[in-house]
């Protein structure tokens, strides 16, 4: 499941333009790289992070994609919002 972190209301915020996507459901077999994989053919992604447990270094199940620019962002969590 992917979908945006709250997004800030106060127009003058727009130099941290959101650039990240949330993504849940991660099972404890995927890692960094797989989600860019997945992400792979947008040719922007920047950046991939898994939370972990810190116990076990298994994924916590959710992570975060960052792309290049906020309209990448954009039209992913718009093809892929709330699919598995």
């Amino acid at each position: 499941m992917v979908s945006a972190p709250p997004q800030p209301t106060d127009p003058s915020q727009d130099s941290r333009e959101t650039k990240t996507l949330w993504v849940g459901d991660i099972d404890h077999w995927m890692d960094e790289n797989y989600l860019s994989q997945l992400f792979a053919h947008t040719g922007e992604v920047v950046n991939v992070k898994i939370i972990r447990d810190k116990v076990t270094g298994y994924p916590a199940g959710y992570g975060f994609v960052e792309f290049s620019s906020r309209y990448s962002a954009q039209r992913v969590l718009e093809t892929y919002n709330g699919r598995e």
